[in-house]
């Protein structure tokens, strides 16, 4: 349980944070703003919860796990983009839908590494 909280829980904070301040700069007239910020939470548990299926399939290596990852959420918070409305099929809006989402799960990633990287100095100091 406490993996599940040292990644999942900040992963998601992290990833509803970059969203909406993007969104917001993107579109700062937007009244609908706390309608978004709950269809945004769901669609980060949903991709949370298939992120956790996931991490069940046995992979040869990490970056195989890393681009699995982030081909289901890319397509799963496209889809769901799409769908409620939040970007268009024009190229101009995926971009920048891809662009946000880019910068979402780079934020997420580097932040994991770096978590990581301090647990295993701690743990080799403790050694």
């Amino acid at each position: 349980m406490k993996r599940q909280f040292f990644a999942r829980l900040p992963s998601a904070c992290i990833c509803f944070t970059v969203i909406t301040l993007a969104v917001s700069l993107i579109n700062p007239q937007s009244r609908s703003l706390p309608v978004f910020c709950i269809q945004l939470f769901c669609v980060i548990l949903g991709c949370q919860a298939a992120d956790w299926l996931l991490s069940f399939v046995r992979f040869k290596s990490r970056l195989r796990y890393c681009l699995a990852e982030a081909a289901l959420l890319y397509a799963g918070t496209l889809a769901a983009a799409l769908l409620l409305g939040w970007s268009s099929p024009e190229p101009l809006s995926i971009a920048v839908f891809t662009l946000v989402f880019s910068a979402a799960y780079a934020s997420v990633f580097w932040y994991l590494q770096y978590r990581q990287k301090l647990l295993a100095d701690e743990i080799n100091r403790m050694l």
